[in-house]
This record gives structure tokens, C-alpha cells and sequence, in this order.
């Protein structure tokens, strides 16, 4: 009991009451071996406290679950000082690439790069009706 720290569980619960998943199921962010956790990076990925809950999971032993947008093997090799494919690269928006990024996270594209993919679209059908 003398490792527990009042003032370290003060500061999480304040941090926690602006999470984006404080109201969600959490069997979302503690899949099972071998299941999705895209989804659950997605909401992640909007959180304004997504600092504060990976600076949480890696202060402390929290194995298991995604915590800070990512999951318990990408914190593992971040305390390792891999940091390969664990922090995505940020998104160029207002680009195809952008909404292609987007896609990927399993996140909804901003209208920017909505739109962006749609002109590229649109212009790549033009091309090929002038061919």
C-alpha cells in the first residue's frame, strides 16, 4: 500500500473526465488476442487528453488494452525505444493522401481532404472521357 500515490490518482482522474472515451464500453479498448483495435484508435485519435492517457499507461504497469492511441505492443516498444510505426505520420490534409490516411486510421476524413480526393477524382474521370 505504500506505493500508492494520492496525488498521481487526483491528476488521472482529472484528466479523465475530458476523455473522449469516458462514456464508451470499455470491452472496446481491451480487445481479445488477435482482434481489431482500430476502432478504439479512432476515438483515440479525436481525444483531447490522448497525451495525458499514454503518458498515464507508460508511467505505470498497464499491460493490457489501448491507452493514448495505442495498443499494448506499440507501448512496449515505445518504452523500448522503437519507435518505428508506433506514432503515424501526421496527416497532410486538403490532399488525397490525406483522405487516404484517414481511411486507413478508420477514422472519418476531415472535409478537406474530402474534398481534395473528390477533385482528384472528378479530374482523373475528365482525363480519361478526354482519351
Amino acid at each position: 500500500m505504500s506505493d500508492f500515490n494520492v496525488e498521481r490518482f487526483q491528476l488521472r482522474a482529472e484528466w479523465t473526465a475530458h476523455a473522449a472515451c469516458r462514456d464508451m464500453d470499455t470491452a472496446l479498448f481491451f480487445p481479445e488476442r488477435g482482434e481489431v483495435t482500430s476502432t478504439a484508435k479512432a476515438v483515440c485519435s479525436g481525444c483531447p487528453v490522448v497525451a495525458e492517457c499514454l503518458a498515464y499507461a507508460m508511467n505505470t504497469p498497464e499491460r493490457h488494452g489501448v491507452w493514448g492511441g495505442l495498443s499494448e505492443r506499440q507501448r512496449r516498444r515505445l518504452r523500448n525505444g522503437d519507435q518505428r510505426r508506433i506514432v503515424p505520420r501526421p496527416i497532410t490534409h486538403g490532399t488525397r493522401g490525406g483522405y487516404i490516411a484517414h481511411r486507413r486510421r478508420g477514422e472519418p476524413a476531415c472535409d478537406d481532404c474530402r474534398r481534395a480526393a473528390a477533385t482528384e477524382k472528378l479530374d482523373a474521370r475528365r482525363a480519361r472521357a478526354l482519351t
